[in-house]
């Protein structure tokens, strides 16, 4: 299994409309979830706690819009971001562990 390439990541936002016709809001969702939400579900301990930073992230695109978050993503949008990111999550986890194992 291999890591996913930057391609793979960006095609998996890209998927949502709402952020494919705004190369700004995207690259502002796209590093929230690189830098804070991914962090969080990498090192989750256990799938309750990864299911935790997905509902966050989730619920952070979902929001209304404040002075903060200029944004609001429907709620549909959201979920299929989630399911085209959760596979990606998934093969760049295995790749890290293939690469540890190979280390070792």
């Amino acid at each position: 299994m291999t890591i996913p390439a930057a391609e793979e990541w960006l095609s998996a936002f890209e998927g949502a409309p709402s952020l494919a016709g705004d190369a700004e809001l995207l690259e502002h969702v796209r590093q929230r979830f690189h830098g804070k939400y991914l962090e969080t579900i990498m090192r989750a301990r256990n799938d309750m706690a990864a299911d935790r930073a997905w509902e966050g992230f989730y619920f952070w695109m979902v929001f209304p819009e404040t002075n903060r978050k200029p944004f609001e993503i429907p709620p549909d949008e959201a979920s299929a971001l989630l399911e085209s990111l959760k596979p990606l999550v998934a093969r760049l986890r295995e790749g890290l562990r293939e690469q540890r194992s190979s280390q070792a």
